[in-house]
Formats: C-alpha cells, sequence, structure tokens
C-alpha cells in the first residue's frame, strides 16, 4: 500500500500522517530521509517477516523528490502491493510524478484534497470476501472479476493484510501468505505476469 502526503505546511503534513498511523495502528514506523536511501533501496522493505504481528510502516521523507533515478511505474506498483505501507511525505512534488503515483493505484494526499483509489473502500470488502472464500472455483471467479476492474498490484496489498491476519488466527492461512510472497516475488525477478503467479497460489 501507497500513501503520498504532500503538502508545503509542516503542520498540516503532520497531522494526517499522525491520522494515517493511527488508524492503520503501527506499532512499528521506519523512518527515512533522502540522505538514509535512495528511492530504488526501498525494494529492501517489499517482504516483511510473517513472524512479526504488526506490519511495519515506512515513513520516507522527502525521498521522491530528491531521486535523481527514473521513478518506473512498475517499481512504483511492486511498492503498492507490498504488505508493507509506505507513507511518502513531500513538501511538494512535480506534477508528473502526482500522475505516476495516482496512475499506479496510490492513495494521494495534496494539501486540503484527498484522490483515493476508485472504490478503494469496496474493493477492501470484496478482496476479503474473495480470500474467504472455501470453494476454489467460487474464489477464482471472484479474483478475475476483480482484476477485470482495477489492477493485481492494487489489491494485493489489500491480499496480504487479509491473509496475514487470518495466519496469526489460524496456521493454515501461513502457508498462503508464504506462497503469495513467492509469486509475488518471482514476478519482480523472473517476470513472471503476477496477475497469473497470484491466481495459481488462489487455485492450489
Amino acid at each position: 500500500m501507497i500513501i503520498l502526503v504532500v503538502a508545503d505546511k509542516k503542520n498540516e503534513r503532520a497531522s494526517y500522517i499522525t491520522q494515517v498511523i493511527n488508524q492503520v495502528s503501527a506499532e512499528e514506523v521506519i523512518t527515512l530521509y533522502d540522505t538514509d536511501v535512495i528511492f530504488s533501496e526501498l525494494e529492501q522493505y517489499l517482504y516483511p517477516s510473517l513472524f512479526v504481528e504488526t506490519l511495519p510502516v515506512v515513513h520516507a521523507k522527502f525521498i521522491v523528490s530528491a531521486t535523481t533515478e527514473v521513478v518506473e511505474i512498475e517499481f512504483v506498483k511492486q511498492l503498492l502491493a507490498s504488505p508493507t505501507i509506505f507513507l511518502f511525505e513531500e513538501m511538494t512534488l512535480s506534477t508528473p510524478l502526482l500522475t505516476l503515483f495516482k496512475k499506479a493505484g496510490a492513495v494521494v494526499h495534496t494539501g486540503m484534497k484527498e484522490v483515493v483509489t476508485k472504490k478503494k473502500d469496496d474493493i477492501f470488502g470484496l478482496v476479503s470476501n474473495m480470500i474467504g472464500q472455501s470453494d476454489k472455483k467460487k474464489r477464482w471467479l471472484e479474483y478475475r472479476a476483480l482484476i477485470d476492474t482495477t489492477s493485481v498490484e492494487s489489491i494485493l496489498g489489500i491480499m496480504y493484510w487479509k491473509v496475514r491476519d487470518l495466519a496469526l488466527r489460524d496456521s493454515k492461512y501461513k502457508s498462503l501468505y508464504e506462497r503469495l510472497i513467492r509469486a509475488h516475488a518471482d514476478s519482480w525477478k523472473r517476470g513472471v505476469p503476477l496477475d497469473l503467479g497470484i491466481e495459481k497460489v488462489l487455485l492450489s
């Protein structure tokens, strides 16, 4: 999941960021500045361990605007699909970069305006219902219906959160979580289509 906060007033940024951290009940917030890492090095935070009870929030301050790298939408989608919440804080950001993050499916908060992924609230419920289906065919049909209306990256982060929550209560979901992680990694490293990799996991 990606949340991008862009505002020139520090107190406005801080207020919204505190609200986000409270909403997700984050117990671990990793704060990184543009002097600590470059944008591409955020890859190391893609796959948090299943053995910690809470997922981390990576609070990246001014890293996007400071980057001299070309920001690729495919890498942004990888961050978006991660179980980790990536919370980007910026004073200002160029229009092309704002557009790229919005196009990828990130939640973007600019000043007093907030742009969210279309039907995000509905997607949370639909993904949760899909994961909870015990019948493989029904699960597959619901997955395909989701993929027809949104990108796999936009729902994968939600899937991680749901499966992880179930795994903490029922060990049988631990295997599903680990297989989702492997499918995601295979897509990133070997070029396996992500939607097909996730589909295979859900049908297994």
